[in-house]
């Protein structure tokens, strides 16, 4: 079982995927309150979140895009779209051999 992502990481972790509280809530679909008692250290972070924040630091740091609605390369930029599919075979091999 994953730990729990505390209040401290939970924001160093928006800090490194550049979003707001706002646009974190947003994102997961829960109350911008929610996440400020989490932010806060009121209520501990739920395991399902903690575990998404995790997978989404590594897919940042690994290059991969991470937001589901975020173009991440344009359509006609064919050499980025080859290093992006292959960055994300590179972690999704990774990912898996764990």
């Amino acid at each position: 079982m994953t730990d729990k992502v505390n209040a401290r990481e939970l924001r160093d972790a928006l800090a490194e995927l550049r979003l707001t509280q706002d646009e974190f809530a947003a994102e997961i679909e829960v109350d911008a309150r929610t996440v400020r008692r989490w932010l806060n250290g009121e209520t501990p972070v739920s395991g399902v979140t903690s575990r998404l924040v995790r997978a989404w630091l590594r897919l940042a740091r690994s290059g991969v895009g991470w937001q589901a609605d975020v173009m991440v390369i344009g359509y006609d930029d064919f050499a980025a779209m080859r290093e992006q599919l292959a960055k994300g075979r590179n972690f999704a091999t990774g990912f898996f051999d764990r």
